[in-house]
């Protein structure tokens, strides 16, 4: 039996067994699993199981749900594979038992597992969803990195998701520094 973990948010760590058939996720006590979290909606999204594929539909909620970084439309049914975050609101869930290797070490990188509460801001929700929006870009970077495309095409795609969220910016450029020349570099103080 596959399980689903929570990953960032007030219910972190909480581990749900997903059972054949429809279960319904968000913040309302009447759903099959409950997350507490402000950002995610009373009926968030139906998550199914059919075998070994998985399935999930958001439900018109008001923050949307993200898979590998990426809206998914509202009310049309997607397959998820297991070891892809999926974020409800601010929350991020994963399924399966890889969601442990694939997922956590990008969310320490950012430092979302390690700020939790009403402290880090993280959870606490925004009328401009500015957190959520960050947010979005990091899933969309870090998906953009884990596919095998050249490096020119990927580093302009995050440009591209960078103008996205920063409007008022219309260049922008990566320095990339091997580390090898910028050590001699420095230790022959040119």
């Amino acid at each position: 039996m596959t399980k689903m973990y929570i990953l960032t948010g007030p219910e972190m760590g909480q581990v749900f067994e997903l059972r054949d058939g429809p279960s319904y996720v968000g913040r309302s006590q009447d759903n099959d699993i409950q997350i507490l979290d402000k950002t995610v909606s009373r009926r968030h999204l139906k998550l199914s199981r059919n075998g070994d594929r998985y399935f999930i539909t958001d439900l018109g909620s008001q923050n949307g749900t993200f898979v590998n970084g990426l809206n998914i439309t509202s009310g049309i049914e997607i397959e998820v594979r297991q070891g892809h975050p999926i974020a409800l609101g601010m929350t991020v869930i994963c399924l399966g038992e890889g969601c442990m290797d694939q997922v956590m070490p990008f969310l320490d990188s950012i430092e979302l597992t390690k700020e939790t509460g009403n402290q880090s801001g993280i959870f606490v929700q925004h009328g401009e969803r500015t957190n959520q929006r960050k947010l979005e870009l990091l899933y969309k970077v870090s998906y953009l990195l884990s596919e095998k495309t050249p490096l020119n095409v990927t580093l302009e795609k995050i440009l591209d998701h960078i103008f996205d969220l920063l409007r008022r910016i219309d260049r922008g450029a990566f320095i990339l520094i091997d580390p090898v020349i910028r050590s001699r570099f420095f230790a022959e103080g040119v």
